[in-house]
């Protein structure tokens, strides 16, 4: 197999460390690194075995993530998952309401997604911008992007 990596140091790092797992477990795997761009292209054209990349659910509202990554056909469904089941999983994590259902929910989630694998998640990243504090009318957003279009400097 062969397993797609950007060339930042940190994705050629743990390509190199996943392909001695997979390798040390019978798996012979080819380390691809190419720049982001390409990575990018080639995972939304599904032109990959295996990548390393990031799904970016959103603190508030992870459900619109998961549910956009295995509805079979969306457009970040980069794995080319289509499991009615998952997917039936992830419309009941979008329209969970109240907390109880809403965990309910995630954990029939994962547990599905653990049977079916179109990924797996081995880390995290927090994601901090930094601002100065005279800098006023920044809105975040809840992918991380902040907009910057209502912003000012706030004189002393």
């Amino acid at each position: 197999m062969t397993l797609l990596t950007n060339t930042s140091p940190e994705n050629i790092e743990t390509g190199v460390i996943i392909k001695a797992m997979l390798d040390a477990v019978g798996f012979n795997v080819t380390l691809e690194n190419v720049p982001q761009s390409q990575q990018a292209a080639r995972l939304f054209g599904h032109d990959y075995e295996m990548t390393i990349g990031g799904l970016n659910p959103s603190d508030a509202d992870p459900s619109a993530s998961f549910t956009a990554y295995v509805t079979p056909g969306g457009p970040t469904n980069n794995s080319g998952v289509d499991n009615a089941e998952l997917a039936e999983a992830g419309r009941a994590l979008k329209t969970a309401s109240g907390l109880d259902e809403q965990i309910a929910a995630l954990n029939r989630f994962q547990e599905v997604q653990n049977t079916i694998m179109p990924f797996t998640i081995f880390a995290n990243a927090e994601e901090y911008v930094a601002v100065d504090e005279k800098v006023k009318g920044v809105a975040p957003t809840s992918s991380g992007v902040m907009l910057f279009d209502g912003a000012y400097i706030e004189s002393p």
